[in-house]
């Protein structure tokens, strides 16, 4: 800011100059045309929305006020009337077809059980069963004694080092190296 003190030598204010009072004026002038073209088509809006509510309809389309109004809803009743019927007929008939199905016995006797082939069923199913259980009976009896066979079998391979010479000397190696350190010759002694 050194050179605030410093004012400049033009003058930059325009507003007493010809130019600038032009330029205002023009200004004024577009404001005025613009509110005066706003308020024209308000006016002409307003125009149009009185003369929508005040037109009236040319054709009368509302038929419920004369004849055919009255004849179409004639034919509507009656054709209610008929459909009313119709279901009511169709309700009588399906109860009476229920009825009549309740009613009607079997032609055909479909229960074998109480005829010779039925008691046959009956005695081989039964021995079915019986066999199925003696089966059953037999293969836990073998199952038992042969997983009695497997407990009593001993080992065919002796894998146990323990008894052998080599598992004497472990046990003598483990033993001297719990007291002291292997020297060469203990470890080649064995």
């Amino acid at each position: 800011m050194q050179y605030a003190h410093v004012k400049a030598e033009t003058d930059n204010q325009m507003d007493t100059e010809a130019a600038a009072v032009a330029r205002k004026e023009m200004a004024a002038a577009s404001k005025a045309r613009k509110e005066a073209y706003a308020a024209e088509i308000r006016q002409q809006n307003a125009e149009y929305r009185r003369r929508m509510r005040e037109t009236k309809a040319a054709t009368d389309d509302d038929v419920s006020d004369d004849a055919t109004g009255a004849a179409r809803r004639k034919l509507a009743a009656e054709s209610h009337a008929r459909r009313a019927a119709g279901e009511a007929e169709l309700a009588r008939q399906n109860a009476e077809l229920r009825q009549t199905l309740k009613a009607t016995q079997a032609r055909t006797d479909d229960d074998v059980t109480d005829e010779e082939a039925g008691f046959a069923r009956g005695k081989m199913a039964a021995a079915s069963r019986a066999a199925k259980a003696e089966d059953a009976a037999l293969l836990a009896r073998q199952n038992s004694e042969m997983r009695q066979r497997i407990a009593a079998t001993g080992s065919v391979l002796d894998d146990d080092v323990a008894d052998d010479e080599t598992g004497v000397a472990r046990k003598m190696l483990a033993t001297r190296s719990r007291f002291a350190p292997p020297s060469a010759a203990a470890l080649t002694e064995y």
